[in-house]
């Protein structure tokens, strides 16, 4: 990791938006959703994972204490210098689930916005079009800089992006699992539309553990 730092990549959301590393802390893990995980060394590998430069941290409601632990991983440092995500994963999508999610959210983490809110994945109860709504209301409360989705086939992020401006997807994709190459990433690409993986590594498959 030391010798990783000082490679760094940064992508930038729009002329005044957000550098982004091109690894980002995804925090599953650290709430317990693979194995218990100790408290006190959760926040610590996530200080420390700031220390060499990752700058940007994907978490979830579902993912047990991990926004709390962010939140205390994080308190203290500047704020305009980390670039949280986090996905209202508990449905119904629909405007009020969203914004209970997303307040709750909020007081997890110690903020008073993220800067990407997506959904976890694609909405079952209600029509997509309440879910993007929902997303976009957040999104000019101020309390989201940006939207996205998690999950989502073409057809489904296609669907979406009529419906209003979505800034990302997060499809999962490893050497295993090389799908997306064939159509989302191709189409993310030519809509300009940002990708954050998830399970890059397989479930920890491709680090032997």
């Amino acid at each position: 990791m030391g010798r990783y730092t000082a490679r760094v990549q940064f992508r930038q959301l729009g002329a005044n938006g957000p550098r982004i590393p091109a690894i980002t802390f995804g925090a599953w893990p650290i709430g317990g959703g693979m194995g218990a995980v100790d408290e006190a060394t959760a926040v610590r590998t996530v200080q420390r994972a700031l220390d060499l430069g990752i700058t940007a941290i994907d978490t979830a409601e579902a993912y047990r204490s991990s926004e709390a632990l962010i939140g205390r991983a994080i308190r203290g440092r500047s704020r305009e210098s980390l670039f949280l995500a986090t996905k209202v994963s508990r449905e119904p999508f629909d405007r009020a689930r969203v914004r209970e999610a997303l307040e709750n959210s909020l007081r997890a983490l110690g903020t008073d916005y993220v800067d990407l809110l997506q959904l976890h994945r694609y909405p079952s109860d209600v029509p997509l079009v309440e879910a993007i709504e929902a997303l976009l209301e957040a999104q000019t409360s101020g309390r989201a800089r940006y939207v996205g989705v998690s999950n989502f086939t073409v057809e489904q992020i296609d669907a979406a992006a009529a419906l209003g401006p979505i800034q990302s997807l997060q499809p999962r994709f490893n050497v295993f699992d090389r799908g997306p190459a064939d159509d989302l990433i191709p189409y993310c690409r030519e809509h300009g539309i940002g990708v954050i993986v998830h399970s890059p590594l397989a479930k920890g498959l491709l680090t032997g553990k």
